[in-house]
Formats: C-alpha cells, sequence, structure tokens
C-alpha cells in the first residue's frame, strides 16, 4: 500500500497487465512475455501511471511528481527510452507537447480490423 502523492490517499497498487507485460509496481517487477525486469521505483511510477491509463495520453506533469523541472523532464524522457525496450512489442508513444500513452499493436490492429469489417459491411449494406 502506497499513498498517493496528488490524492493524498492509501491506494491499492494492483498488478497491472497489458499484452504479454505485466508490472508489479510494489515489487518493481516487469514480466515481458516470462523475462523478468527490476524496475528502478521511478521507472515503476511512470510506466504505472501509462498501464493506468493505457490507450489516453499522460501529461508529463502527472507521469512526475516534480512539476515542470528542466531535470525531470529530461529524467521521465530517460525513463521512457528504458521501458520502451523492456515493454516491446507494446508502444509508448509522444503525443508532441502534451505527454505520452502506452498502446497494444496486436488489439489496436484487432480493433482497426473490426473497424474496417464494419465499414465494409455497412456500404455493403446501403449499396443494396
Amino acid at each position: 500500500m502506497r499513498t498517493c502523492p496528488t490524492c493524498f490517499q492509501d491506494i491499492e497498487r494492483e498488478p497491472k497487465a497489458l499484452g504479454g507485460v505485466i508490472l508489479e509496481p510494489d515489487k518493481h517487477l516487469l514480466t515481458n512475455n516470462g523475462v523478468v525486469y527490476h524496475l528502478t521505483p521511478s521507472e515503476t511510477e511512470v510506466l504505472y501511471r501509462l498501464m493506468l491509463r493505457a490507450g489516453r495520453v499522460v501529461s508529463i506533469e502527472t507521469l512526475s511528481d516534480v512539476p515542470n523541472t528542466d531535470t525531470w523532464l529530461r529524467s521521465v524522457r530517460i525513463f521512457v527510452s528504458r521501458l520502451r525496450k523492456m515493454i516491446a512489442p507494446l508502444q509508448i508513444v509522444s503525443s508532441y507537447g502534451t505527454g505520452y500513452y502506452i498502446v497494444d499493436p496486436a488489439a489496436a490492429a484487432v480493433r482497426a480490423a473490426g473497424k474496417s469489417w464494419t465499414r465494409e459491411r455497412a456500404s455493403r449494406d446501403s449499396s443494396s
């Protein structure tokens, strides 16, 4: 159990899973398809916050506990660079000037295929 720095409440830090990646935040462990990585507390925090909001942009301020210092912004970039290598094939995508978001390409491909199929069906139905 940990105190949330922004809301000052005790929160449970449950393991998070996305694709083949499992993050155990209380142990600072990341497992990606059977390979175990030991994370620093800061790397764990950045990845945990991204996984909580998977698919949505997370601002750099939200990823950091120290708002808008040049040193911390560089640190977040370094953490993201390290994490990108550990969580492949998941992707951490930068949203220029805003922050980062995490995506599972396999899940995105399935959603895109479903949308494509729906559009094709709708065009067939409307032409009949």
